[in-house]
């Protein structure tokens, strides 16, 4: 132990006496250890910690599935079903369902919407968790029909500055009183990972649980601890052919899914983490190799020493022991500083992420993320030091004696070792460039794509009534119309329309709808899956949505018994097989709605997504208490925001507005995780490509600094500068060539692992392979000219005259 102390107290000292080494050396470790310390933190957040529940593998959500045009789609549950499932099965400790929406807060300074769930009390123990103070409700508060509610930490902390008081006291929730029971520990979500702030108890209506065919419910199971997942998988199978059998309208195709509830919760984001954690290991690697190559230079420089050393009694592994323990203090320092980058990292990924990395427990420091810094420290010593320390351990130590000088201390042979390291780096280079063009091709292709809307000059922001205030159809409509009034007087906006889902963010509500080429007679399931929407007011002038059949709604329409519908492109292509859709009938045979109009496709779930057929109601038909509005604007939108939140304010001083924002902000955050994966992509990449021309540009330089007798002979003899520039270049050439050529092959069959990330991009990509490479050789190139020139304006005298 003393020994060891020893050698690392010497490689100190040796670091102190050549500071440009050891900056260059842990700056290159800092860089690849810190961004694999910011991935794996999240990784270790996201993908490995446990949820903070109970026994969390016994979790499950409980999906219903049904068929689509894709095969087999899941989705929410029906009531009936959900009270057949817990009469009938015996898998389950607990079955609960919860519902998230959003509620109005009143009694603050300014009304707010903040993020809710209902939930059956059921799931307080199905959680395994109980209130930090108060209690959480129970079924009798339901049966009772008591209007109460539990807090979360984060709620009460923000909005009662954690008063211990305020457990008892009432808040307006969409107008009705309701009374604080309890506040939850610092740590509870439920749903897992969502911002959701306050629970109320969820109660069905006599009518929800008759209604079998109205899918809303999200449901959370927990196993019994003696049944597996499959075995229950099998009983609810059987459950939902029963089901089926006994409600054929309705239940045709539908079954059941039981998916582990971590596993849900992570499916979006796992590939894309460990193909950054992939990328960051390839910058790590290079980082090593860099390194390395710094280390044999310093050797080499060093071999007169450590052949003295060897002659007075040092042994092989006294020596080899040396070397490594400069290469694990170069590691250890490397990874203090990594591990202070990479947890500033961390906040400041968290902060760009956005939705992108799932909400929930903070990405912090742990055990797990110190071991694995400590680890990629020992790992990166070893292989940054193994081949330095392996060639300083075999000194012949006669000939290291009998050199003249340092600069002819080894024989050209030997550079293999250096140029074999830095063509390894240009490899690893190409393939992190090849992953991050390809991300960024996929990303440009994507932001292409026809959203089916013009997202220029266009304000959208929410509206959610409280039902407790808006009873009846007429009081919604009301409001509706008198806002509209008022936004279109507001200087600067065009049009004003309204729509229930916006477009680029979810696909909605859908249904089962008849049409007319349909027998009557025919059960549910024969009728085609459509997306249900209802709008108001300009809509489709606002929204730049073209009208490519027919007409679009007008006043009269929602007052007839059966309002006429207007249908998408999509609706007319595949409901109707391309026929002439206008006039056609949709609905139910006993309530048939006319077709008036055929608009142009949007994309209602993302850019991502194609389209499905779609049917739009007029608002004043079927009014709903949550609408999303957009104004189209001669201004800059966001400049009309005061304007727009004192317009609502006049409609009614109680209604908050939610989500105001541009329709180029809804655009962008429909691609947030893509944009958020390729910009990190492209980070790791940029130090990647420094690291390796600072390898390369090392190798060089190293060389000629070698080669400067044998330069000055050259030029001494008649060679031109030109001649140097076009023999230090081709030795660039040579060195960079290979890696190239290495790493295109190899980025071929490593990018196919990319390819579910990627839209419209092969991951075989040619001409972002060719790109990457051209890219990489002309820094490469430029690179090799700053030692190229320094070689051309060496004096052949004095070089000769040093020798």
């Amino acid at each position: 132990m003393n020994g060891f102390l020893q050698d690392l107290r010497y490689a100190f000292t040796n670091l102190f006496r050549s500071p440009v080494f050891a900056v260059l050396a842990i700056v290159s470790l800092a860089l690849g250890i810190g961004a694999n310390t910011a991935i794996f933190s999240i990784i270790n957040t996201v993908l490995l910690r446990p949820l903070p529940y109970p026994q969390p593998g016994q979790l499950v959500n409980v999906w219903e599935t049904y068929a689509n045009s894709s095969g087999q789609g899941t989705g929410s549950v029906s009531p009936p079903n959900l009270l057949d499932w817990r009469e009938q099965s015996e898998s389950w400790q607990a079955l609960a369902a919860y519902s998230p929406t959003s509620f109005n807060l009143t009694g603050t300074d300014r009304p707010l919407v903040v993020q809710g769930a209902r939930m059956e009390p059921e799931m307080w123990g199905l959680l395994g968790i109980e209130a930090n103070r108060g209690r959480v409700f129970a079924r009798q508060d339901v049966e009772n029909g008591d209007g109460v509610v539990v807090l979360s930490h984060g709620f009460w902390q923000r909005h009662f500055a954690g008063d211990p008081e305020v457990v008892g006291r009432e808040i307006g929730l969409d107008g009705t009183p309701h009374t604080v029971i309890g506040i939850m520990p610092e740590s509870f979500q439920c749903p897992p990972r969502s911002n959701v702030e306050l629970w109320t108890p969820l109660a069905f209506t006599l009518q929800q649980l008759n209604a079998r065919g109205r899918h809303w419910l999200l449901v959370l199971a927990r196993l019994k601890p003696d049944v597996a997942r499959a075995e229950a998988q099998s009983e609810m199978d059987g459950i939902a052919e029963r089901i089926e059998e006994a409600y054929p309208d309705s239940q045709t195709g539908r079954g059941v899914f039981l998916e582990p509830l971590h596993e849900s919760l992570i499916w979006r984001t796992r590939e894309a983490l460990w193909t950054l954690w992939a990328a960051v290991g390839f910058v790590l690697l290079i980082a090593c190799a860099n390194v390395a190559n710094l280390l044999l230079a310093r050797s080499n420089a060093r071999r007169r020493e450590l052949a003295v050393r060897s002659a007075l009694g040092a042994g092989s592994a006294r020596v080899l022991r040396q070397v490594l323990s400069e290469s694990l203090l170069l590691a250890l320092l490397g990874g203090a500083i990594g591990l202070i980058l990479g947890q500033a990292a961390v906040g400041f990924l968290a902060s760009l992420s956005g939705s992108s990395i799932p909400q929930g427990q903070p990405i912090e420091l742990d055990l797990r993320v110190l071991g694995f810094c400590l680890a990629a420290c020992l790992v990166t010593a070893v292989l940054a030091g193994i081949l330095p320390a392996l060639r300083s351990s075999r000194v012949d130590i006669v000939e290291t004696l009998k050199e003249r000088s340092q600069s002819q201390g080894a024989s050209g042979g030997r550079d293999w070792l250096r140029t074999g390291l830095v063509m390894a780096e240009v490899a690893l280079a190409v393939t992190v460039m090849m992953g991050a063009g390809l991300l960024l091709k996929s990303y440009s292709t994507l932001m292409d794509v026809d959203s089916g809307i013009e997202t220029e000059r266009l304000l959208t922001f929410s509206i959610p009534l409280s039902s407790g205030r808006y009873h009846d159809s007429s009081q919604i409509t009301s409001f509706y119309s008198r806002l509209q009034d008022r936004l279109e007087g507001l200087p600067g906006v065009e049009s004003v329309g309204m729509i229930s889902h916006l477009p680029l963010q979810n696909w909605g509500s859908n249904g089962r709808l008849w049409h007319d080429g349909l027998d009557p007679g025919a059960p549910t399931s024969q009728r085609p899956i459509v997306e249900l929407r209802q709008v108001g007011g300009d809509y489709f002038q606002a929204m730049g949505i073209r009208l490519l059949e027919g007409r679009l709604f007008q006043p009269g329409d929602a007052d007839a018994t059966n309002p006429p519908v207007i249908v998408n492109k999509a609706f007319a292509d595949r409901v109707f097989d391309g026929e002439r859709a206008l006039g056609r009938g949709v609905g139910s045979p006993t309530s048939v709605n006319t077709i008036v109009g055929v608009v142009g496709d949007v994309r209602n779930a993302g850019l991502l997504y194609g389209t499905l057929p779609e049917i739009y109601y007029p608002l004043a038909a079927s009014p709903r208490w949550t609408m999303s509005l957009v104004l189209r604007t001669s201004l800059e939108p966001l400049a009309l925001s005061d304007s727009v939140r004192r317009a609502v304010h006049e409609t009614d001083p109680d209604q908050p507005v939610f989500s105001l924002r541009t329709m180029n902000q809804v655009v962008l955050n429909s691609v947030a995780d893509k944009r958020f994966n390729t910009l990190l992509m492209g980070i790791f990449a940029l130090v990647a490509v420094v690291l390796a021309i600072a390898g390369v540009y090392g190798v060089l330089s190293y060389a000629v600094g070698r080669r400067t007798y044998e330069i000055a002979v050259r030029m001494a003899l008649g060679a031109q500068r030109t001649d140097i520039y076009r023999l230090v270049i081709a030795a660039s050439l040579m060195t960079v060539g290979p890696g190239l050529i290495a790493g295109a092959l190899g980025s071929l069959w490593l990018t196919q692992y990319l390819q579910n990330q990627l839209f419209g991009v092969e991951a075989t990509d040619p001409a972002t392979l060719v790109a990457v490479c051209l890219i990489l050789f002309g820094v490469s190139l430029t690179t090799a000219l700053v030692p190229a020139r320094r070689a051309a304006a060496i004096d052949p005298l004095e070089a000769l005259r040093s020798q």
